[in-house]
């Protein structure tokens, strides 16, 4: 392998398990293995159910930082120079609803029903946008390393 090589594949397997992104991670799981479509189902129809949700979750995970990396790459060079101003700016933000939360606030957020879907259970969907969520939330530890990546 060439370390340029090398080193996308090491960026791409950390991303998951960074901090900021890690505690998404439980949450993952256990929406996974309690889904109520799967009680009492037979081992090999919950395996290929774990495996649909795993690999819609990637996707997902794996398309965000995807589109990501081609905006920056694309042009938007500016974000390179903006990044420690970014990071800061997510950390302070992070800091703010930290302490709202510490205060005894309680933050929600209401997202809109995807008609037709099941409200029970796990659905492609619902595990892509998971996907979408968890890079979300790695990107502000994720980034530096998806930048030495891409420069």
């Amino acid at each position: 392998m060439t370390p340029l090589l090398t080193l996308a594949f090491v960026a791409g397997m950390v991303a998951p398990v960074n901090p900021c992104g890690f505690a998404l991670l439980p949450a993952w799981i256990t929406h996974t293995l309690d889904d109520p479509s799967s009680h009492g189902a037979p081992a090999p129809i919950r395996v290929l159910r774990a495996m649909r949700a795993g690999a819609a979750l990637s996707l997902g995970f794996a398309g965000t930082l995807a589109l990501a990396g081609l905006l920056i790459s694309a042009g938007a060079r500016w974000i390179i120079q903006a990044a420690p101003a970014l990071g800061f700016a997510i950390g302070i933000v992070l800091l703010l609803l930290g302490a709202a939360m510490l205060a005894g606030r309680s933050l929600s957020l209401r997202l809109p029903r995807i008609p037709g879907r099941a409200t029970e259970g796990l659905t492609t969907t619902r595990m892509v946008g998971f996907g979408v969520g968890y890079a979300a939330a790695s990107m502000s530890c994720t980034f530096g390393v998806l930048l030495a990546v891409i420069a």
